[in-house]
């Protein structure tokens, strides 16, 4: 229950209970501000430690991987192959000579389409020339607009089936590639059969 205040001691004596309990509260405050910081600092150094240790998992994640692969190869270095290994090997020699064969016949094909893109062109500005003469004289020919057009999209066509083919072969040779880099090992290792 409030109790009046009367007389200027009791007032004075009232502002300065309340003066003490602002510079109390406002102490506290302070403090729990600094913890707060402390505790934001100490979260964000724990975080990095924990970013840190998951890399160090990875790593030793990843040199275990390779050690379990070297042991398994030299654990099974001198044992014989069994038939599935073989016929693995024998399929992946298969698939390596086929796509060799794909790349040459793609090199090839390509090199026929770039000599028909080259032909065309000069066959297209031999056939604008004849047709600008043509025209001046007399238009005898009545499509020469569309020839000329066809052929223009005709070298366009085989402009775009030269980078096609040079595609296939950047793939080709990335499987190839591929090929090259699983089978090698294998292939490399005796066999007792």
């Amino acid at each position: 229950m409030p109790v009046a205040m009367v007389g200027a001691e009791s007032l004075q004596a009232r502002l300065v209970y309340q003066q003490s309990t602002a510079n109390s509260v406002a102490d506290q405050l302070h403090k729990l501000e600094e913890c707060r910081q402390a505790t934001h600092r100490r979260y964000d150094s724990v975080q990095s430690k924990i970013a840190a240790v998951q890399q160090r998992q990875i790593r030793q994640r990843q040199k275990l991987l390779d050690v379990m692969q070297r042991v398994e190869v030299f654990r099974c270095y001198n044992n014989p192959l069994q038939d599935d290994e073989i016929k693995a090997m024998q399929k992946t020699a298969d698939l390596y000579q086929k796509a060799d064969r794909l790349t040459s016949s793609m090199r090839s094909l390509q090199k026929i389409a770039k000599d028909k893109a080259d032909k065309d062109t000069t066959t297209t500005s031999a056939i604008v020339s004849v047709v600008d003469l043509t025209t001046t004289q007399a238009n005898k020919i009545p499509d020469e607009a569309q020839l000329l057009q066809v052929l223009i999209n005709h070298r366009e066509e085989m402009t775009k089936l030269v980078t096609t083919v040079q595609k296939d072969l950047r793939d080709l040779d990335l499987i190839k590639h591929r090929l090259e880099t699983t089978t090698a090992p294998r292939l490399a290792l005796p066999s007792r059969v």
